[in-house]
């Protein structure tokens, strides 16, 4: 996406919010994009949309950074993901003075979720983050004419374009099944359902 050669994706170590829209900047529609690098993958669509409709489209994401609230583990920091805190605090606040039409969201799912200086394994990592998910997206309808939470990309333990080049002559090799792929339980769509707002698989 754009979003990550001019500045606007933001990396592990960035804890501002840059002013970064797109589409129609004088748009009568405000639609915010607001997530993790799984959010990102959608920018190209959306911003798409935006140009075609007239929308304004701002962009608020960020490397390992989930939407919902909640201290996590970075896998790529060895630690406590303390940016992540501060520049979704940053976020939040600009979804709030945006007052948008709608809020697009979406994350990963298994984030490693942080009780003081401890991370939380197991059904205590599950259950955190999916109630940090429902006080989010609350939050984001309160503030927002309409939230749409999107379902977690389907994802991989290996690189499909590293298989696909091992295996040219046999690309069904690198094929997983569907269950592999997507989070089970959906726990992002289960927030969504006791928050009240709209959920897309």
């Amino acid at each position: 996406p754009a979003t990550y050669a001019d500045g606007c994706h933001q990396r592990f170590p960035d804890t501002a919010v840059p002013d970064c829209v797109y589409g129609d900047a004088q748009g009568a529609r405000t639609v915010v994009l607001m997530g993790d690098s799984h959010a990102a993958t959608w920018f190209p669509a959306l911003e798409k949309l935006a140009s075609q409709r007239g929308w304004r489209l701002v962009n608020l994401t960020k490397h390992g950074c989930p939407v919902a609230v909640a201290r996590v583990w970075s896998e790529q920091l060895r630690r406590g993901y303390r940016e992540c805190s501060q520049w979704r605090t940053a976020a939040l606040a600009r979804v709030a003075q945006e007052k948008p039409d709608l809020v697009v969201a979406t994350s990963r799912t298994d984030y490693g979720v942080m009780k003081g200086t401890t991370r939380l394994d197991g059904p205590q990592s599950g259950a955190a983050p999916a109630a940090a998910a429902e006080r989010t997206y609350r939050k984001l309808d309160s503030v927002a004419g309409d939230v749409l939470v999107l379902r977690d990309n389907p994802m991989r333990p290996d690189d499909p374009v590293e298989c696909l080049a091992r295996h040219l002559d046999d690309p069904a090799s690198c094929t997983r099944p569907l269950a592999d792929a997507v989070p089970v339980p959906d726990t992002a769509r289960t927030a969504a359902m006791a928050a009240g707002v709209d959920y897309l698989d």
